[in-house]
């Protein structure tokens, strides 16, 4: 969670859950299972994105209704179904988690506008 607490602080960034965890939790009990796993209660989790098909179309609808989002970065171990937010990507190791590497990519990444 260390990596992940310095992303969201030093890039100024919130978090919306894309992953399944959003299928069967609110953005309350998210937040909750973040915050007790080590999430920095200074870092909100704003929102999930709907599900009905592939994550990255739900990405581009939530950034369409939250049209105050200029820039993003997404965080994933898998990109079978996230190639259309291509360059706002950053692939975690499944097993070692985000890393140091990770986090220098997610801060330069942060600094586009997209």
């Amino acid at each position: 969670m260390y990596w992940l607490n310095r992303i969201c602080l030093d890039g100024n960034a919130e978090i919306v859950v894309t992953s399944t965890w959003r299928i069967r939790s609110s953005v309350t009990e998210l937040a909750e299972i973040l915050y007790r796993s080590g999430l920095d209660k200074r870092i909100c989790v704003v929102g999930k994105t709907d599900r009905f098909g592939r994550r990255d179309a739900e990405i581009k609808l939530w950034l369409r209704e939250h049209m105050e989002v200029s820039h993003f970065v997404v965080l994933d171990d898998d990109v079978f179904d996230l190639t259309e937010v291509g360059t706002h990507l950053v692939l975690v190791d499944t097993y070692n988690g985000l890393d140091e590497d990770n986090y220098k990519e997610a801060m330069e990444i942060l600094k586009k506008i997209f």
